[in-house]
């Protein structure tokens, strides 16, 4: 399932998360099973999730800009989003994988 299929399907289901202090809880709680973060995020955010995501074993993939993310949403853009949806998470990581094939 393709990232933007999965993330609208989410947050329909209220299953994601939105923005870095909602994800990093949401990490820690162990909710979250994916965290998709922008290309062009900071590199103040993508240190502190690269870190937790290591402590955690929370897959992160980076592939969007934030401007593509902010537009599946609802917002200008979004630096970092959460899947809570094992399936969903997995779909996605299973998408990006087989894509370059």
């Amino acid at each position: 399932m393709d990232w933007k299929t999965a993330v609208g399907f989410a947050r329909k289901a209220n299953k994601i998360t939105i923005g870095r202090k909602a994800t990093i809880e949401g990490i820690r709680k162990g909710k979250v099973h994916l965290v998709i973060l922008a290309k062009d995020a900071g590199n103040g955010i993508k240190r502190e999730i690269e870190n937790l995501s290591d402590k955690t074993n929370v897959r992160v993939l980076s592939f969007a800009s934030k401007r593509d993310m902010g537009e599946v949403v609802g917002r200008e853009s979004c630096s970092i989003l959460g899947l809570m949806d094992a399936r969903m998470a997995q779909g996605v990581i299973e998408f990006e994988q087989n894509k370059g094939l």
